[in-house]
């Protein structure tokens, strides 16, 4: 693999033996034919996820999502440094394109207004403390008067708890949970949103 500059123009795929690391080698005799413009319009589309998630305060976890899939990007990677591929196998793009959106998909909200993670009112509207935690933590809903529910999950999308919340404070167990960034789902009769949390 042979960069065309460092302006972005693209990069020439050559077949042929890897001389600097053997035990990294494909094995690759002919052109790369999996190389599609599929490739490039998925590319264009994964930009538009992580940049949407980072204007949603979610840098970190991006990055989780990305690193998971390819450690070393192609900048980021020594000449010296062997070549990084998915330990996972190529399924894992499609993987990060799914936990990406579906992320996205749990930012928005009510029927009449769209709230941010960084909206004020939202913000002043559900407390979620401490955090982090370690055992339980406490939700403070103000001025309502339904019933609301929480939903915990993973970094993957994974649902590990649900329930339900009738009082305006409630306290929510989570020892169970491992150490790491959890998400926690509000559904009120106001608002949907999500809030990161971290379990000690």
């Amino acid at each position: 693999i042979i960069p065309g500059g460092s302006n972005g123009d693209g990069v020439f795929f050559y077949p042929g033996q890897e001389s600097t690391h053997p035990n990294q080698d494909r094995g690759l005799q002919g052109p790369l034919s999996s190389i599609r413009m599929k490739n490039w319009r998925r590319g264009v589309q994964d930009m538009e996820y992580i940049w949407l998630l980072n204007k949603q305060g979610y840098t970190n976890v991006t990055a989780q999502i990305l690193n998971a899939c390819v450690p070393k990007a192609l900048w980021d990677a020594k000449n010296t440094d062997p070549a990084s591929w998915p330990s996972h196998g190529f399924g894992c793009f499609d993987k990060s394109r799914r936990q990406m959106a579906q992320l996205l998909e749990s930012v928005v909200t009510s029927t009449d207004t769209i709230y941010s993670y960084n909206n004020l009112t939202v913000k002043n509207y559900v407390s979620i403390y401490p955090n982090p935690a370690n055992t339980t933590i406490t939700i403070e809903i103000k001025n309502t008067t339904k019933e609301n529910k929480i939903i915990i999950c993973n970094i993957n999308g994974q649902e590990l708890i649900r329930q339900q919340i009738k009082d305006s404070e409630t306290q929510v167990d989570i020892s169970n949970l491992t150490s790491g960034l959890y998400f926690v789902k509000l559904i009120t009769d106001k608002t949907v949103e999500v809030r990161k949390i971290i379990k000690e």
